[in-house]
């Protein structure tokens, strides 16, 4: 034979408990859902970064760059377009569109306008492949000589010898 256990849980507890849950699902529902967005609606205007293809530049290094603008319709802007940095510490931004150069590696926002349409897109900022160190050449066996690397993955590599 089972035993049955009988809780005594007073019924305004249950009833706040039920009307919060259906708040919640009712509040979900209302905003569409729980389900994450860019924070623009259709109709907002939006940059895309055309070059490079990838939206990676390398760091501490001029790269060209092409930009599109659109407005809130969908069309794309024919107008000039001017481009800032969000944070000038992290990306220098030529003002035509037509470069930058990272300092400060991760993404890094672009702020793109034409008259009265303004949208941003992101590039992100990652390490060169450039020689961190040497130390002789990595050939010489036993004596203490190695390089170093960094791939554009941030990835260190290191090789040489291990005396």
């Amino acid at each position: 034979m089972t035993s049955a256990k009988i809780y005594n849980v007073p019924l305004n507890f249950l009833v706040r408990t039920l009307l919060m849950s259906a708040g919640f699902s009712l509040g979900l529902a209302a905003c569409g859902g729980g389900g994450g967005g860019n924070g623009g609606g259709a109709n907002s205007p939006s940059a895309k970064l055309i070059a490079p293809s990838s939206a990676k530049t390398p760091w501490n290094l001029s790269a060209p760059i092409a930009v599109t603008l659109t407005d809130s319709s969908g069309a794309a802007v024919t107008g000039a377009l001017t481009c800032s940095s969000a944070d000038e510490s992290t990306l220098k931004v030529i003002s035509d569109c037509s470069a930058v150069t990272g300092l400060r590696l991760g993404s890094q926002t672009i702020k793109v306008s034409s008259g009265n349409i303004t949208a941003n897109t992101t590039i992100k900022v990652i390490p060169q492949t450039q020689p961190l160190g040497t130390h002789g050449p990595a050939s010489s066996g036993g004596s203490g000589q190695y390089n170093l690397v960094v791939t554009p993955e941030g990835t260190v590599l290191a090789w040489g010898g291990n005396t």
